[in-house]
């Protein structure tokens, strides 16, 4: 026999019968509370990386990825049965009413341009990018359904990057605990001339809520707090895939992810969403669309690389922002999940403007966010 357990929460070492040391056990359950500063060997510098400039910022959010989709969802009646109670666009995830008083939050996520860089890291990403979304309104995810577009599969490069992607979102299942019931496979996608469709699995992620949703409320004077950490790598990311530029593809660090959304969806904060498509400046533009301006302070925000741009438009795992008027709440939250958190600007009312250091206007990018999809189509 070498020892025994005891009721106190205490871990004691003797010693030809003293006492030599003792610790609370909750200090090696617990994460750290404190993090050094750190980076991330990348073999390259942060001055590999572009410079962040104003254009880069417009272009980004002028992108079509990033405008309204209202006009599509306005085809359909997603109202049948007057059970929606978040309408899709409204915020991250749709959420109906249940005949049982509880509500179920939907959403389905893709990424073909980062399966083109890495389709395993994509499989893993796309899944976790669902269950982020879930976590915005209050929804924890409890099933899937996938479907997966790809070229000729007797083309080895089509047939690997199906099996990788698949790889990729069954190792998502399993850490987040959320079963893949059933889906669709859709082969032989390609032009006249034989070259294949981006490899395009989706997931659609249904998830419980046991309590109201969390229906998104933006005001003037909310502090914004970042989760998680921005790291420079920007392989399929909407930023390299506007401005031309490669990088290491993103890598999804699930654990991540799952803590992340637990600080979230237990929280109830006012506003809060994930960091995907666009990345930071993506997420932030959803804010400032409802009429409102944003200042930021980038100084603030952990990340691996010394770099403004990666800060900005890097997409990666486990991130999101919340609004609430209470920053040290989200930010001990993040720390007793290992989270990182850190309140990084507030919201103004200074309307349709962003302020990283420089006030800009965004007019004209938030009308292309309202109207790019009717002036495409040429809608009357």
């Amino acid at each position: 026999m070498i020892g025994e357990t005891t009721e106190d929460g205490v871990i004691r070492f003797i010693y030809k019968g003293k006492e030599v040391a003792s610790l609370k056990s909750e200090l090696l359950l617990s994460p750290s509370r404190f993090v050094w500063e750190f980076s991330s060997n990348y073999k390259v510098s942060s001055a590999e990386f572009p410079s962040l400039t104003l254009d880069a910022i417009k272009r980004v959010l002028s992108h079509p990825d990033l405008v309204s989709k209202e006009w599509a969802f306005s085809q359909f009646d997603y109202e049948v049965g007057t059970s929606t109670v978040i309408k899709p666009g409204e915020a991250d995830s749709a959420v109906v009413s249940l005949p049982n008083g509880k509500y179920l939050a939907i959403k389905a996520d893709a990424n073909p341009d980062l399966c083109q860089y890495d389709p395993y890291e994509c499989g893993k990403m796309i899944f976790a990018e669902s269950y982020r979304n879930l976590a915005t309104v209050g929804g924890k995810g409890i099933v899937a359904v996938d479907h997966l577009q790809f070229g000729d599969p007797r083309k080895p490069e089509v047939y690997g990057s199906f099996i990788e992607s698949i790889r990729g979102m069954s190792e998502a299942s399993r850490v987040f605990n959320v079963p893949i019931v059933g889906g669709k496979v859709s082969f032989y996608n390609e032009n006249k001339e034989g070259n294949p469709i981006k490899h395009t699995p989706m997931i659609v992620m249904a998830g419980i809520l046991e309590h109201e949703p969390i229906r998104p409320k933006v005001k003037a004077g909310l502090s914004i707090v970042h989760l998680g950490v921005a790291r420079g790598e920007m392989g399929g990311t909407l930023a390299s895939k506007v401005l031309g530029i490669g990088g290491l593809p993103q890598k999804g660090r699930l654990h991540e992810d799952l803590l992340a959304s637990e600080v979230v969806m237990s929280s109830g904060y006012p506003f809060a969403k994930d960091i995907s498509r666009g990345g930071l400046i993506g997420s932030l533009f959803s804010i400032i669309v409802k009429g409102f301006g944003v200042k930021i302070n980038l100084d603030s925000i952990r990340s691996d690389v010394k770099s403004d741009f990666v800060k900005v438009f890097s997409e990666g795992s486990g991130r999101f922002i919340v609004l609430t008027d209470d920053p040290m709440d989200v930010i001990e939250k993040g720390r007793n999940k290992g989270i990182l958190a850190q309140e990084i600007g507030s919201v103004t009312d200074e309307t349709f403007t962003m302020d990283l250091g420089e006030k800009v206007d965004l007019r004209k990018e938030v009308s292309n966010y309202e109207n790019y999809l009717e002036e495409m189509l040429n809608v009357p």
